[in-house]
């Protein structure tokens, strides 16, 4: 180790500022760099060497298929999970719903059943609606309402129909939306998924027992200007339950049969009562005439409170043939355990029909 000096200090300054030099260091640095290139080339020999041992049929179709699949990336998960797809595919979101048989599973209800599968086909098949539809289920407790969402839902969305749940249908209940008061959450919400598929279904139960004008917050996804436009929104409330009731009793009763009474007979009825309380009182979704339609839904007369526990034991108790087994004796008792009000319509549709089953079912039985 040599000692040099450098930039000599003045005379009058005692000090001398030594600088270390080593002669080594340069060698070693150099070394080292070497070292580290040796390391590269062998990794990059290691390289050529895998790819060398393919034939070139290998490495290109390697190099297409990935270029493929990243390409077609959203197209191949799309083949195994839901997603939210134009009409150019009928994979995860119906074009062409089977509308036929929806009568056998919601009684009772023919004015709802043959105006809302006509709306709902026109809306999906259109491929640039003007707006969303809008539609809103009126009529008492248990008549089918929810029902006939759920139908709907299935016959659209494929993953619905399958497991009963989808990420394009999505269900508020008005209880639970009325204890926050920061109605922008329930909008941003809905923004949120309406975002991740324009083609969503979105349903809001007990619209009644909203406050006033609750669902003027909707309006900006309802308009024309939405761009929204492609998705369905449903509104499920017992107001004017009453007085489409009484206007049923009033048709039967000057003569018209049940199954002749069409929308126009109930159309100013449903509308005029159903906007009297709850989110849609004095609402901009009136006033803007966003609603499509109101839909009423008529009491349940005896019969189809029969068919509901009919359809009940063989769907979910899975019974062949209830008639036979239970019984027709069975069937009777449970009838008999049902509310009508004067005899003629169920107080509470079939909403109890399910517990009233369970109750006289045998606690061991065999289904």
């Amino acid at each position: 180790m040599v000692s040099t000096l450098n930039d000599m200090p003045s005379p009058d300054d005692k000090q001398l500022m030594l600088v270390v030099y080593d002669p080594t260091r340069n060698q070693r640095r150099k070394k080292k760099i070497s070292f580290m290139y040796i390391i590269q080339i062998i990794a990059l020999i290691s390289i050529w060497a895998t790819i060398l041992a393919l034939d070139p049929f290998t490495i290109t179709g390697s190099i297409i298929a990935s270029g493929v699949g990243y390409y077609y990336k959203d197209k191949l998960t799309c083949m195994v999970k839901e997603c939210c797809h134009d009409h150019t595919s009928d994979k995860w979101i119906a074009n062409r719903m089977e509308w036929s048989d929806l009568s056998e599973e919601i009684f009772g209800q023919h004015i709802a059943v043959n105006v809302v599968s006509k709306l709902v086909h026109f809306h999906m098949k259109n491929e640039n609606p003007s707006k969303p539809l809008v539609l809103s289920f009126h009529g008492f407790t248990g008549v089918g309402k929810n029902h006939l969402s759920d139908m709907l839902a299935k016959r659209i969305y494929r993953q619905f129909n399958a497991t009963g749940a989808s990420n394009f249908v999505h269900k508020y209940v008005a209880t639970n939306l009325a204890k926050g008061n920061d109605l922008s959450m329930l909008a941003k919400d809905i923004h949120k998924k309406l975002d991740n598929c324009d083609r969503s279904l979105v349903i809001i139960d007990e619209i009644d027992k909203l406050p006033e004008k609750y669902l003027d917050i909707l309006l900006p996804f309802l308009e024309h200007a939405s761009p929204y436009k492609k998705s369905i929104f449903i509104f499920l409330g017992n107001s004017a339950g009453s007085n489409i009731n009484n206007k049923v009793v009033q048709l039967m009763h000057s003569g018209k049969s049940r199954e002749d009474i069409d929308y126009e007979d109930l159309e100013n009825i449903v509308t005029n009562n159903a906007i009297k309380m709850g989110g849609l009182k004095n609402s901009e979704l009136i006033t803007r005439g966003v609603v499509d339609l109101f839909v009423p839904f008529l009491p349940l007369a005896k019969r189809h409170v029969r068919q509901c526990v009919v359809d009940n034991l063989r769907r979910q108790h899975k019974f062949s043939d209830p008639f036979i087994d239970p019984g027709s004796e069975f069937i009777r008792k449970v009838m008999n355990s049902i509310e009508f009000k004067d005899d003629e319509f169920s107080v509470y549709g079939c909403r109890r029909v399910s517990s009233k089953i369970a109750i006289f079912l045998p606690r061991k039985n065999p289904h």
